[in-house]
This record gives C-alpha cells, sequence and structure tokens, in this order.
C-alpha cells in the first residue's frame, strides 16, 4: 500500500514528542559552521545510502522493510527508533552533532587514550584532523547501529500486545535492560563490520588500534551515563555503564574470533580499565565519578545473580518477539543458550 506521507513527514511526526523532549526533524541547513553542516549532510546522505546497500542482507521480513535515518530536534544527547506508518524510522538529535565533536577533540588531545590506541600523538594538523573525523565517525556508528538493533530485534513493534505491556510498565527493568544488552550487541558486530571493511589488506597492522579506537569510541559514549549514581533498588532502563561495557567487550572479542583470531589477544580487562579512565570527563558539564565508586556500586549488589536473571530475560524476550524479529544473514536473532556466556 502507498504512503500518502513522504519519508521525512513520517519521521517528523514520529518524533515529535514534546513529552520526551523531542519535536520533530532538525534540518542540519541552518548550522551556520560550514564544516558541520557539510557533516551532518554527509552522514544523512552514507547512513541512507548504507542502509539501501544492506536490504540484500535481509532474509526476513520479505520485501526488505523500508528504513530511514534524520536528525531529531532536540535540546538532549539521544538517539531513538521507532516503527511509523510501515516505516522503520530512528535517528540522532541535534546536540550530538554539535556536542560530540568537542569530546572527540578532548579526547584526542589526552595522552592516555593514545596510550591505548598505541599510537603516537605528534601527528601534524592534517593526521589530527583525520583522527578527529574517524573516532566521531565511529562513535556516530556505533550510536545509530545500536538504535537499528532496537529495529532488527523487533524491540520497535507495536504489534505484540505483551511487548507493549512490559516497555511501558517502570517496574518491567529487566526486560528493556536486556534489550539494551541486545541492541548493544547488534550495533558491536555491525560497527566492527563496518570499520574493518575499511581496512585496506596489506594494512591489517591496524587492525590493533582499530579495534582500540572502537572500545574508546563506545566506553566514551556511554561515559556520558557515568554521572548517574547506581542503585540496585531504582528502576533503570538501561543497565549499569560498566556492566553494558562488559557485554561490548565480550561481543568484541566474540567477533575477533570469528573473523581476526589474533586481535583478540590484543583486547583484555586490562585494556579496557585504561580506556575507562581514558575516557573519564569527557563530557562538557557533565559530572563524572572515579571509576573506582563505579565499580563499588556495582558489585555491592547481586551482579552475578543479574548476569544470570538478564541472559535468562533476553531469550524470553527473543522468543516473544521472534514473529517480529529481523533475519539478517551472519547476524543470529532468536533465542541462544550461550547469551549467558557473552560478558567477559
Amino acid at each position: 500500500m502507498e504512503r500518502s506521507e513522504t519519508v521525512t513527514e513520517v519521521f517528523e511526526r514520529a518524533f515529535y514528542e514534546p513529552e520526551k523532549g523531542n519535536y520533530g526533524r532538525w534540518q542540519p541547513d541552518a548550522l551556520t559552521d560550514d564544516a558541520l553542516r557539510e557533516r551532518a549532510k554527509r552522514l544523512l546522505r552514507e547512513v541512507n545510502s548504507a542502509l539501501q546497500d544492506a536490504r540484500d542482507r535481509i532474509e526476513h521480513p520479505a520485501p526488505a522493510p523500508e528504513l530511514y535515518f534524520d536528525f531529531i530536534e532536540s535540546n538532549a544527547i539521544n538517539a531513538a527508533s521507532k516503527e511509523c506508518s510501515g516505516l522503520y524510522v530512528f535517528g540522532v538529535t541535534r546536540p550530538f552533532l554539535t556536542t560530540v565533536p568537542e569530546v572527540v577533540t578532548r579526547l584526542l588531545a589526552r595522552d592516555a587514550v593514545w596510550e591505548v590506541l598505541r599510537m603516537t600523538s605528534n601527528g601534524s594538523k592534517e593526521e589530527r584532523a583525520k583522527a578527529e573525523q574517524m573516532l566521531f565517525d565511529v562513535l556516530f556508528v556505533f550510536v545509530t547501529n545500536h538504535e537499528l538493533g532496537h529495529i532488527v530485534h523487533g524491540h520497535t513493534t507495536e504489534a505484540s500486545e505483551e511487548w507493549n505491556r512490559v516497555r511501558n510498565d517502570d517496574a518491567a527493568v529487566l526486560p528493556r535492560q536486556a534489550a539494551e544488552i541486545d541492541a548493544d550487541g547488534y550495533s558491536c558486530i555491525a560497527t566492527l563490520n563496518w570499520l574493518f571493511s575499511r581496512l585496506p589488506p596489506d594494512m591489517e597492522g591496524l587492525g590493533m588500534p582499530l579495534l582500540r579506537l572502537f572500545i574508546i569510541a563506545a566506553a566514551s559514549y556511554l561515559e556520558a551515563g557515568a554521572a548517574n549514581v547506581w542503585d540496585w533498588t531504582a528502576q533503570f532502563a538501561h543497565p549499569q555503564y560498566l556492566s553494558r561495557v562488559d557485554f561490548i567487550l565480550g561481543h568484541t572479542l566474540a567477533w575477533c574470533q570469528e573473523h581476526y583470531p589474533l586481535l583478540g589477544t590484543s583486547l583484555s580487562h586490562e585494556i579496557v580499565h585504561r580506556a575507562f579512565k581514558a575516557v573519564e570527563k569527557c563530557w562538557p558539564e557533565r559530572s563524572s565519578r572515579p571509576l573506582k565508586e563505579q565499580v563499588a556500586e556495582l558489585t555491592a549488589g547481586p551482579y552475578e545473580e543479574w548476569e544470570h536473571n538478564v541472559a535468562t530475560e533476553r531469550n524470553r524476550i527473543r522468543r516473544l518477539l521472534a514473529p517480529f524479529a529481523w533475519q539478517v544473514r551472519a547476524y543470529q536473532t532468536g533465542p541462544d543458550d550461550a547469551l549467558g556466556e557473552q560478558p567477559a
């Protein structure tokens, strides 16, 4: 059935949510910074082009659903995804484009970040600019792939009464945390595939810094939530920051084992700990707390029990949403007995 609205009109309507601080579609033409405006337009073109190219990897549903990415007008740094009028829409908010470049510049001014990357920071101005664009792009791709992961796993469907009840129930914390971990998992695989597709065959020596760049990007994005004091008795929809990175490390090591087995030895809990330290307080106007405090909060509660319960919940949600999840070549969205083994 043909839609009466354009994709941009559907996007505008889907993300006009004043109660959530979202005010529809934002257009980068209003930006006065020429470089930032061109970057926004480049990202818009590249993401939607990549979505079209990826349609042949979607095995179910068939024909492949239509996807559209754009920018959301909001004052908060966030990302979101929805199903609306038969179209799957997702995007990042305006401040992501204006604030993250500042975060990236701050990160690449830190020797600790370069030490994790095992690269020198004494490059030319042009080399530094290329490094800043690369880190920004990895951050951006990780975040957009996370939202795409919600779509692929069926989290955006409104056709399941049970799932609608769960995601609108503030007390149903574990199912929503499980969904976030699965979206992170999809993003890990998709982002690493994208990142390493840019690696020339004769330059495999750059694999380790690329892999660590991914870890820096993921840790720095999630560090935005490090200001929130974790309380095991509170009703948080997202897992604790450190626990998410633990799962991300597990997904990354599994990806390495399949594609670049020797690269997996360049990652360890020690490297990730150094990455944590390197990205501390990288966000402007956001407080952050020492890593030691965050670890203490996490380990003060039933963490092992939570890991077991969230693995069980991931399988339950996957079974519940199986009729609505997509089948993407080389990626599993169905129940998996190994889910409980993914934290590193």
